[in-house]
């Protein structure tokens, strides 16, 4: 009697949960050159301009639990249907293969976003306090 279509709601909350408890968005199916083809979710890889981390070295793990595993590339979605991705590599620490299995993270929210929604200062002219110097790098 129950079919995914039957409660979105139920199925969402149970693949975000699932989610969240495995800490992990997505794995790598395989990869072709460049290319990349991960499973996710389809509410996971629906966002434009998608971008991801791959974990390196987490193919062995079932979790990520902890902080023991670091990024090793950066990857863009270029096309997605139901729950698979098209990802090419953006930079990665080497020409490496990436073993299918291995997990990646997926950007939760957009920066640009973000910001915009920033309270806008008043200008340093129309202000009675300094400008701040811009910190030196």
């Amino acid at each position: 009697q129950w079919t995914p279509d039957s409660d979105k709601t139920f199925v969402k909350g149970l693949t975000d949960s699932i989610s969240k408890t495995l800490g992990y968005d997505g794995i790598v199916l395989a990869q072709k050159g460049n290319f990349l083809l991960i499973g996710s979710t389809s509410g996971m890889l629906e966002k434009e301009d998608l971008q991801g981390l791959v974990l390196g070295g987490s193919e062995k793990s079932a979790a990520i639990t902890d902080n023991s595993f670091t990024g090793s590339a950066l990857i863009s979605k270029i096309s997605q249907d139901h729950g698979f991705g098209l990802f090419s590599l953006l930079a990665s620490s080497s020409a490496q293969k990436i073993a299918p299995g291995t997990k990646i993270i997926l950007e939760k929210k957009r920066v640009a976003k973000a910001k915009k929604e920033l309270p806008q200062e008043d200008s340093p002219a129309s202000s009675d306090k300094p400008a701040a110097a811009a910190p030196a790098l």
